[in-house]
This record gives structure tokens, sequence and C-alpha cells, in this order.
């Protein structure tokens, strides 16, 4: 309970979380990957509180949530996203094998007897999760551990939980927050598809630029130069968080795209202040030894009018045929005028307009 609180108390609680995660860590945990994996996914767990989703629910857009990645692409998307998004929110489908983290008995009492007798109802409750690749989840958490303990990165693991009733003999298996529901407050989202956006009445792509990443090292090796660079990160983080809340009203308002242009043009100068930061420190006698280039990555910017789009656009690729179907289907499922409702927005990352 006390770590609990600590974590609620903290002014990031990513951060913190992930601070005292790898603080706890022994040789021989770190010597294990998926002892690892398992170890970061009970953390996250926080004994069914999730403190992390606490601590979202009470601050909106710091998390973008990763679409459409798959598990091994999780190192190149973590160095390629990592400039813009506020904390990157990584996880998988529960597609893959489950993985039994834990267990616990609880007692009811049901009124089956009668209103003036009760008859105690005894439950298993089994949790765990889905994933592809328990072994390689832990190398790519130990290898994000700078990232992580900055506040910059997590995984959120794909949780199962299935319980069992002595009395009745049966049992219910249940997935439960999913991340894309982290879409609905956050209105934040990477996807990989790298499929160039097309405009229709509930899609309107909004810039296409390139960003600076780092490569050419390991991914502990890119956590480590990253946030040594932090300041000049974060410093154009808060910038680009206040020029997405105002994407809103500029894309109401009735003179949008000159609005849209003012903001992208903003928007570009900030990345142009770090493309050259950067460019600077790739001179340097430090960078030359650690074997680091300097990579751009084509990114386009995407508001969607819904959330539950999200997904569907990121599985679609935004063909024109694809975007048809998806606003037919959307528009008979919710009928309702969308116009003032809040915009949900989307980087789109691509490598010379080809997929990653």
């Amino acid at each position: 309970m006390r770590r609990r609180k600590e974590i609620r108390g903290s002014t990031n609680e990513v951060a913190q979380l992930h601070d005292s995660f790898f603080g706890g860590l022994s040789k021989e945990d770190r010597a294990d990957p998926s002892g690892t994996a398992k170890k970061y996914a009970l953390a996250v767990y926080g004994e069914g509180s999730m403190p992390l989703v606490d601590y979202k629910e009470k601050d909106r857009s710091r998390f973008h949530i990763g679409l459409n990645v798959d598990p091994l692409e999780f190192t190149d998307i973590t160095k390629r996203a990592i400039l813009v998004s506020d904390t990157l929110m990584l996880s998988q489908d529960h597609a893959g094998e489950y993985v039994k983290l834990g267990e616990y008995s609880r007692t009811e009492q049901s009124m089956d007897g009668g209103p003036s007798f009760s008859i105690p109802s005894f439950h298993r409750v089994e949790y765990g999760m889905h994933c592809a690749d328990i072994e390689g989840l832990g190398r790519w958490i130990l290898d994000s551990e700078q990232l992580m303990k900055r506040g910059l990165l997590w995984f959120f693991p794909p949780f199962t939980r299935s319980m069992a009733e002595t009395k009745l003999w049966w049992s219910q298996e249940t997935s439960f927050r999913r991340p894309v529901d982290y879409l609905i407050k956050d209105r934040r989202a990477i996807d990989a598809s790298g499929a160039k956006p097309v405009k229709s009445k509930v899609i309107w792509p909004i810039l296409e630029m390139e960003i600076p990443y780092i490569d050419g090292v390991s991914l502990r090796d890119f956590s480590e130069i990253t946030t040594s660079e932090f300041d000049s990160y974060s410093l154009f983080k808060g910038y680009l968080r206040q020029k997405l809340l105002e994407m809103d009203d500029a894309i109401e308002h009735p003179q949008s795209a000159s609005k849209l242009a003012a903001l992208e043009e903003e928007i570009r100068s900030g990345v142009a202040e770090v493309n050259a930061k950067m460019d600077a420190a790739s001179h340097t006698r430090w960078w030359t030894s650690s074997g680091a280039v300097f990579c751009t990555v084509t990114v386009s910017l995407t508001a969607v009018q819904d959330p539950k789009l999200l997904p569907l656009v990121a599985a679609t690729g935004l063909s024109s045929q694809g975007i048809g179907n998806l606003y037919e289907k959307f528009r008979e499922t919710r009928k309702k005028q969308l116009r003032g409702e809040k915009w949900y927005y989307m980087w789109t990352l691509m490598k010379d307009g080809h997929p990653l």
C-alpha cells in the first residue's frame, strides 16, 4: 500500500513507477528477461489498482497510444516516435500466449437460501496477460530502462482475468482495460502502418513532415543518448502539446485552412530547432564514438473525429476505398451530429512514403 501512495503522489507517475520497478530489480532478475517481463506486468497491475490508469484519468494529453504496432517493431517504433509523443504507450493484442501472473480467493454472500439465510460463495480469481514473446518483451523493457525512468515510455500488458465459483462450478474469462480505451480522454495515437492519410468527412490530414531520430545503436544506447538530450526533447514536447490542443479550435474555425496552416508552420519551426540541436550533437566526439547515426522519418498528423475510427483507420491503411466503407459504417452506427466535438490526433510513421 505504501508504494501505491508514493506513485499517486508523484508529479510524474510513469517515471515514479518505473524508477521504483527498476530500482527493485536484482542482478539475477536482470539476467532473466522473461521473469522481468512478468514482474513488470505485476508492477503495472498494482494489485488490481493499476495506478497508471488512475493517474491517466486525471491527466489529459499525457499519453500517446501505439496502434497497429507489431511486437517485433517495438524497438523501431520507440526510436521513431519518442519525439512526437508525450509518453508513448505500447501494447499487444490478446492473440499471444497466455502468461499467468497470479491468483487470489474471495468469499461473497448470496441470498439463494432466502432473505433470512445467506450462502457463502467462494471464488478463485486468476489473472495474467497475453504476450507473443515474453522473453523479447523482457529484453525490450530492460533496454528501455532510461526512457521509462524518465517517464517517456511504458508498456501496457493486455491483461486477462478469469473467475471460478465453487458453488456453481463455472468460470468466466474477461479482458479488461483495453489499450484503445485510453483514446477516449487522451486523443493521441501513433500508427505504424505507414499508409498515407486520405481526406474524408471524418478524417482530416493536417501535415506531413520529417522528424529527427537516432539510429545505428542498440535500444539501450539509444535510451542513454536520448535521455541525455531530455531537456531539448521535453521543451519541444510541451510546445507540441499546446499546438495540438489549439487544433480543435482551428479545425472548427470558419477559416480552418489558414488557421491550420499557421499551426503547421509553427510545428515545423519547433521541429527545425530540435533538428539543429541534434545535428550539432552529431558532430561531437562522444556521438561519433557511440556509432549513433542522425536519421529522419516521415510522419503525418491526421485528425479523426471519433476514437472508434482510429484502430479502424490503421487497419484499412487509409485507402480511398477503405475510407469510403469506413465512413458509411460510421454513419450507420452513429447518427448524431459531430460538429463541436473534440478531435482525435494520430501520428502515422512512414519511411520514404512506404510502411516501416
